[in-house]
């Protein structure tokens, strides 16, 4: 699919602040997300990126989900979304997102990558202050 800048939209919110948990396994990673939406345009529709990405919370109730991403509109100009998917590095032969290269877990997130890691707005323009955290056995990955 070709992509052109004539067909840029600004994004309709700010995300000022984005906090990732990572549950590292190397078939059932499970990421959490908090994203903080400031701003909102209440009547414009929130698209966010994501693919092979295995739902398993959301706090919102509604929403539409495909095979591209998530869909929905925002319950308030200000507002957190927490999201809980599951993803597994060791079958992701993309090289995009979070994937287990030599027994390493390593991640590939330029240009559109994230999007195989949580669902996200894939805007180059969407800055955010980023906290992650990483969640592993220490017997397995010291």
């Amino acid at each position: 699919m070709t992509i052109y800048r004539k067909d840029y939209q600004k994004p309709t919110f700010e995300l000022p602040k984005t906090n990732l948990t990572f549950v590292l396994h190397p078939t059932q990673t499970k990421v959490f997300a908090e994203l903080y939406f400031q701003n909102c345009q209440l009547n414009q529709p929130i698209f966010l990126n994501g693919v092979q990405l295995k739902l398993i919370s959301i706090n919102l109730e509604k929403y539409e989900q495909n095979s591209k991403g998530l869909s929905f509109m925002p319950p308030a100009k200000d507002f957190v979304l927490k999201t809980e998917v599951q993803i597994n590095p060791k079958e992701n032969t993309q090289l995009m997102g979070l994937y287990i290269a030599s027994g390493l877990f390593t991640t590939q997130n330029e240009a559109e990558g994230f999007r195989y890691i949580t669902f996200y707005p894939d805007h180059p323009d969407v800055m955010s202050q980023y906290t992650c955290t990483i969640v592993a056995d220490k017997k397995d990955y010291p």
